[in-house]
């Protein structure tokens, strides 16, 4: 049996992002050393339907060689797919500035740490499995351009609740106005909500987090919609985009994901951690604020065309229209007529014709 869905979870569409811990699909894994380097199921938001089954047909497997005119692609699918086509990243300079715009500074780059949850809470007013944050980064950039200020982070490592301490610190350390940037901001904004209950220190901080609702930004939003690079095989998490957009990630910490600041939590919080496992902590949570910076920041360079994140695209003849093909006969037509025009005019046509495909470097 060839490696396909079943490797992303057995369950339903949800699980088809989760890549399987087997082990086979690492780099040296036994499935792995058989599929191509862009395997087609890394494809991003692929679903039980016309997709899944195009991707399923596909006898190499591989990401570039799937038919951008089979199926009603998302335009973060179709980018993906040109990527790797290519082997260079399509961006989308407009999208990219239109985000950009949105931004109010200063600016403060956050991110949390959360115990996931156990059956069995160790506070009272927790539920089981709900997640417990227990560490936030955050570094503040007061203009454009301006210098990156790290503010004193906060990691609770003794066995009381967190939770008050967590909230007031982390009231106290954000600027009293200007954008609040996360990545994938749900979590944080999920983590927030949980204070909004009664259950959770009585609901008093309701209102301090709702005065927060309006002022986040996603840098999911600004990545997926306009911006795809062949090294991230269809993934925007920051340990995807950081080695593709700035060279560099996680490779020098100790602690290079959030499960395992979480056991390191948990450890520390028993008493059973090493010395070094706090800065290892700090250095992990305030690793994920730098790179978000250093990411927006690349990306607004691209926009500014002050840094270009690679050589210029190969050259792709776009498609053009016939009369023809525009009055519904069956010579051959851009199946995104309607768009295809302003695209093309900016030498990025979202359906490039096979025969010009680029070779891969």
């Amino acid at each position: 049996m060839r490696p396909g869905p079943h490797c992303k979870g057995p369950g339903g569409p949800s699980e088809l992002r989760r890549v399987s811990t087997c082990g086979h699909l690492r780099p040296s894994g036994a499935c792995r050393s058989k599929l191509p380097k862009a395997w087609a199921w890394k494809l991003p938001g692929l679903r039980r339907g016309p997709k899944f089954e195009a991707v399923r047909a596909l006898d190499s497997q591989d990401l570039a060689d799937i038919d951008l005119n089979a199926c009603a692609w998302t335009p973060a699918q179709r980018a993906t797919v040109i990527a790797a086509r290519t082997g260079r990243p399509v961006v989308d300079r407009d999208g990219l500035r239109r985000w950009l715009n949105t931004l109010s500074f200063p600016v403060a780059y956050v991110d949390f740490e959360f115990d996931t949850g156990v059956a069995i809470p160790r506070f009272p007013g927790v539920r089981p499995y709900e997640r417990l944050p227990f560490q936030w980064s955050i570094h503040v950039q007061s203009e454009p351009g301006g210098e990156l200020l790290e503010s004193a982070p906060f990691l609770h490592l003794t066995d009381d609740d967190p939770r008050e301490l967590f909230l007031r610190s982390l009231l106290d350390a954000l600027p009293a106005s200007g954008s609040i940037v996360a990545h994938s901001v749900a979590a944080e904004k999920g983590d927030l909500a949980q204070y909004e209950q009664p259950t959770w220190l009585g609901g008093r901080y309701r209102r301090a987090v709702r005065r927060l609702a309006n002022r986040w930004a996603d840098t999911i939003a600004l990545t997926r919609p306009h911006f795809a690079h062949p090294d991230c095989d269809g993934s925007w998490s920051l340990k995807a985009l950081a080695p593709a957009i700035l060279g560099r990630a996680y490779e020098d910490l100790e602690l290079r994901d959030g499960m395992a600041a979480v056991r390191a939590w948990r450890r520390a919080v028993d008493g059973d951690a090493a010395p070094a496992e706090r800065s290892a902590l700090l250095a992990d949570c305030g690793r994920d604020t730098e790179l978000l910076h250093e990411i927006v920041e690349a990306l607004r360079a691209q926009v500014e065309n002050r840094r270009e994140l690679s050589d210029p695209p190969p050259r792709i003849e776009p498609c053009k229209p016939t009369r023809s093909s525009l009055s519904g006969a069956s010579s051959p037509r851009c199946p995104e007529a309607s768009a295809c025009s302003r695209a093309c005019s900016a030498g990025s046509c979202p359906t490039p014709d096979r025969s010009a495909r680029a070779s891969r470097p």
